[in-house]
């Protein structure tokens, strides 16, 4: 009689037990049903370094928030010599939801480079965006590349960390006074001669220009004021290589602009 009751008891427990599991699982599901999901799929590669592949997950909605969000947030366990992650609390992510899009919402991005290699990023892929401007912030070019125009936004780097190099913004940008300015200003740089050369057809002032290597240490700079149609500024101690110059007008409008010396 005592064996039949313990059996009674533990088939019961068993039931009740499954049934508080169910409830738990129709409560998760229904309060699901209840908003939309915004997405977007980034993906990583490298163009000449060792075989990188890295896909980020990125979706936003009112019930998901910045902070840790479980079954949402999914971490990094598998960390490459090439990589590029999402950030939480100072942990990698290659998944993550957010609260809402708003224009002043910024996430962050973490690049771990093994040598001096080029890589890209590109969106892949999007759930219920809409037309929600999307663009990739690279910190060290000043670049603002347009995510959704279909091609892949291609860098250099050198060996090391960088996790405050890249960043995604949704704000709509429009052309300021000081974009049209500089907007036939442009920058060469001749290998032949070791020369930065500007061409400035609207006799601009121009306050001074900047070199960068590609880890961000300024080898180079020059704040002569001029406004003539064609400027060149000669630089002799560059060694082969990616930098990045930077030329400022005297309103502070500056361009930025890649180049390679040989």
């Amino acid at each position: 009689m005592k064996t039949i009751l313990l059996k009674e008891k533990l088939i019961l427990a068993m039931i009740l037990i499954a049934t508080s599991f169910s409830q738990v699982y129709y409560a998760q599901s229904s309060s699901d049903e209840n908003f939309e999901m915004q997405g977007f799929t980034l993906e990583f590669n490298s163009v000449n370094g060792p075989a990188t592949s890295r896909t980020l997950e990125l979706s936003f909605s009112e019930s998901t928030s910045d902070d840790f969000d479980e079954g949402y947030d999914t971490k990094n366990l598998q960390l490459m010599q090439d990589d590029l992650n999402l950030l939480l609390n100072g942990e990698f992510f290659t998944a993550q939801a957010f609260s809402p899009i708003t224009e002043e919402k910024i996430v962050d991005l973490a690049l771990q480079a093994s040598g001096s290699y080029n890589y890209t990023i590109e969106l892949t892929d999007m759930e219920n965006m809409g037309n929600q401007n999307l663009e990739l912030r690279d910190n060290l070019t000043n670049t603002v590349f347009d995510l959704r125009s279909g091609e892949a936004y291609e860098f250099s780097s050198e060996s090391g960390y960088f996790p405050n190099r890249f960043q995604i913004t949704f704000k709509t940008t429009t052309l300021s006074q000081s974009d049209y300015e500089i907007e036939n200003l442009d920058i060469r740089y001749v290998n032949n001669s070791n020369t930065i050369s500007i061409s400035n057809p609207t006799n601009i002032d121009v306050k001074g220009v900047e070199v960068f290597n590609i880890s961000g240490q300024r080898v180079y700079t020059n704040t002569t004021l001029l406004n003539n149609s064609s400027i060149s500024y000669n630089v002799n101690n560059l060694v082969s290589g990616v930098y990045i110059i930077r030329l400022v007008t005297e309103s502070n409008t500056s361009l930025t602009k890649k180049v390679l010396v040989k």
